[in-house]
């Protein structure tokens, strides 16, 4: 018992470590600076799940349930004006439950962005931002107002007149919104500092742990039983850095367009035959096949006690019939069964030369995937090929 506690133990220590290490290489290696075309896809994913930021730089970098020290938790906005603009950023609108307000008024002592409060004028300017959550460059806009209020000054046009100002939980803003602006004032209210002493806490802790796993894993690595938990486990918790979900970006990365392109000549393979075929370490397999998975590439599905692997779009009948003939035993049963018509189980056995029972287990298997069906004839089950998805098993003979 002690030494499957130990094994456990193991196991997620070195997950932990993984996790650590891997996340901190994301940063490295997608080194591109967030603008505003992106937060869309951001917010969206952070209203489902944690999202994280860390600024490299004064670049923000976002991370999915990872810790850092910043969060993005997007508000609902209720909008009074520019309604298209922020529901194409991805935020949640809402008038009679919301976070903040958007208006060109100034009407409730809640949190607001109000458009449009100062000395009037009219004119094509530059914004240029002293407090920059998303870190946009300085923007052309249509300028309507100079901000009188007085508070903290986040914005000001290039002639030095101010044109966003903070007063307390209220935003005053000058000029006419772009997306990039709009998702910059947004960001003011969705960007938030967690607590940092909690964030050093967790750090220490994983920091230890990584140290504590490498030292214990190096003599440990090649044990099958911590080989299949730790590949398991790592494909379920192994975090995913900067959100960045385009096709043609994921694939500029070799390992993941090679193992995308063994997906598609190999539709229903499973995570082993990857590893294997391919020649690559189990951990490097579960961080690109995960990414594959966010960016809408690939998807999983278990089909009797195993998953495996399959491109977006796939039919359900055409995956299930190629899951099915990864087994040797249940593809000859199917080719003999597409031949002969029908046929009981003995005969099958007999035919092919295998037990018998070997035999009915395949066809029970098979007629719960509704490739094989049955009916009784002479006091004698028989076996034969569902015609529903004959068309398509032809095809692959």
């Amino acid at each position: 018992m002690r030494g499957i506690y130990g094994k456990i133990v193991l196991v997620g220590s070195t997950i932990v470590a993984m996790a650590f290490i891997l996340s901190y290489l994301s940063v490295g290696a997608t080194n591109s600076p967030i603008v505003y075309t992106d937060i869309s896809n951001i917010t969206r994913i952070a209203y489902q799940t944690d999202v994280y930021v860390d600024y490299i730089n004064k670049t923000p970098y976002f991370y999915v349930n990872f810790p850092k020290r910043f969060k993005y938790e997007p508000v609902t906005v209720c909008a009074k004006v520019y309604g298209n603009l922020v529901k194409g950023l991805g935020f949640r609108l809402s008038c009679s439950k919301f976070d903040v307000l958007i208006t060109n008024e100034d009407v409730c002592n809640c949190s607001e962005i109000v458009f449009g409060y100062g000395i009037k004028h009219e004119r094509i300017t530059k914004v240029i931002w002293l407090k920059n959550p998303l870190n946009i460059p300085p923007t052309y806009v249509k300028a309507r107002y100079d901000i009188a209020k007085k508070g903290e000054v986040l914005a000001v046009y290039s002639d030095g007149g101010n044109a966003v100002v903070r007063v307390g939980k209220k935003i005053y803003v000058g000029f006419e919104p772009t997306n990039a602006t709009l998702a910059n004032l947004l960001a003011f209210y969705s960007i938030k500092d967690v607590n940092r002493q909690r964030s050093l806490i967790v750090v220490t802790a994983v920091t230890v742990a990584s140290i504590i796993s490498v030292f214990v894993a190096i003599y440990r690595f090649l044990d099958k039983i911590i080989y299949k938990i730790a590949g398991f486990l790592a494909l379920l918790v192994i975090p995913i850095g900067y959100v960045r979900y385009d096709k043609d970006y994921i694939l500029l990365n070799d390992t993941r367009r090679m193992i995308y392109e063994y997906i598609l000549d190999n539709p229903g393979t499973h995570f082993r035959d990857i590893v294997r075929e391919l020649n690559i370490s189990i951990s490097t397999a579960t961080w690109h096949i995960r990414i594959l998975e966010k960016a809408g590439l690939i998807k999983k599905k278990k089909v009797g006690n195993k998953i495996i692997f399959y491109p977006t779009g796939m039919e359900k009948n055409d995956l299930i019939i190629v899951a099915a003939l990864n087994n040797e035993k249940a593809t000859k049963i199917v080719e003999y069964l597409l031949n002969v018509g029908k046929a009981h189980a003995r005969k099958i056995a007999k035919d092919l030369d295998m037990n018998v029972e070997t035999v009915r287990y395949n066809l029970k298997k098979l007629e719960g995937m509704g490739i094989v069906r049955s009916k009784a004839e002479r006091n004698k089950i028989v076996y034969f090929i569902n015609p529903d998805v004959v068309s398509s098993l032809s095809n692959l003979y």
